[in-house]
C-alpha cells in the first residue's frame, strides 16, 4: 500500500541524514524531525495538515513528515497517531 512507499521514502531521508552526521546542520534537522514526531504524537495524523505550494519550505516539511513516519515506532499514515 501507499503507506509502505511513504515509509520507504522516509527511510531514504533518514539514511541521507545519517550521511551528513558531521555537518553542523545534522542536529538542527534532527531537532526539526523531533518537533514533527511530537506533533504527530500530540495531534495524530488526522489532526495535522500540510499545504504544499511547491516552495522549498513546504517541500522540506514534506520530507520531514516522511522521515517522521519512517522512524516513529508503529506509525502508519491514517492511524490517528496512536501508535
Amino acid at each position: 500500500p501507499n503507506s509502505r512507499i511513504f515509509c520507504r521514502i522516509g527511510m531514504e531521508v533518514v539514511e541521507a541524514l545519517e550521511g551528513i552526521a558531521a555537518s553542523p546542520l545534522y542536529d538542527r534537522i534532527w531537532s526539526s524531525l523531533d518537533v514533527v514526531i511530537r506533533s504527530i504524537d500530540l495531534y495524530g495524523f488526522e489532526g495535522l495538515a500540510l499545504s504544499l505550494n511547491g516552495g522549498k519550505d513546504s517541500t522540506v516539511l514534506l520530507h520531514l513528515i516522511r522521515a517522521a513516519v519512517a522512524v516513529r515506532p508503529g506509525a502508519s499514515v491514517g492511524d490517528g497517531g496512536d501508535g
